[in-house]
C-alpha cells in the first residue's frame, strides 16, 4: 500500500494539517501574534519535509526548486518516445545500405553492411534498447538469400 511506503510524508502532512488550523483557529480568536505565526510556519515546514524527496535542489530564500519526480516522468516519457524514433531510424539506415548498389558485385559491401548490422544490434543492447528490425531483417534475407 502506497502508505505505509512512505510513512513519513504521511506523518508530517497530519501534523502540517493540525498546526494550519491551529494557527487559523487562534487568529480567529485573537491570539497573540507570536503564537499563530509559529503554528503557521511550522505547518508549513511540515508540508516542505513532506515534499522533501520531490525536490532536486533548493535555491536561497527565493524558494527555487526542482521538482525531480515530475521531471523523471517526462525523462521516461521522452525516451520512450526516442526509442521509437531510432529505431524507425536505424531501420531505415540499414534498409537504405544494403539496398544502395546491390548489383555491384563488390563482396566488401556487404561485409559492410553485415558490420553495419551487427553494430547497430549490439549498440542498441548495449544501450538497453529493445530495437525492431524485423523489416529490414526480412528485406535482408531477401537479398542475400538468406
Amino acid at each position: 500500500m502506497k502508505v505505509f511506503r512512505n510513512w513519513e510524508s504521511w506523518l508530517f502532512r497530519f501534523f502540517g494539517t493540525i498546526a494550519l488550523a491551529l494557527s487559523l483557529i487562534w487568529l480567529i480568536r485573537d491570539a497573540p501574534v507570536a503564537k499563530v505565526t509559529a503554528s503557521f510556519v511550522i505547518g508549513l515546514l511540515c508540508f516542505v519535509f513532506a515534499n522533501l524527496s520531490k525536490f532536486k535542489r533548493f535555491k536561497g530564500l527565493g524558494f527555487e526548486a526542482e521538482l525531480w519526480e515530475d521531471k523523471q516522468k517526462e525523462a521516461e516519457e521522452l525516451i520512450g518516445k526516442l526509442n521509437g524514433i531510432v529505431s524507425l531510424y536505424s531501420s531505415e539506415v540499414l534498409s537504405t545500405k544494403f539496398k544502395s548498389g546491390r548489383w555491384s558485385d563488390n563482396e566488401s559491401r556487404w561485409h559492410e553492411v553485415l558490420k553495419l548490422y551487427k553494430a547497430l544490434k549490439s549498440n542498441h543492447a548495449s544501450a538497453g534498447q529493445d530495437i525492431n528490425l524485423t523489416s529490414a531483417e526480412r528485406d535482408m534475407g531477401t537479398f542475400f538469400s538468406i
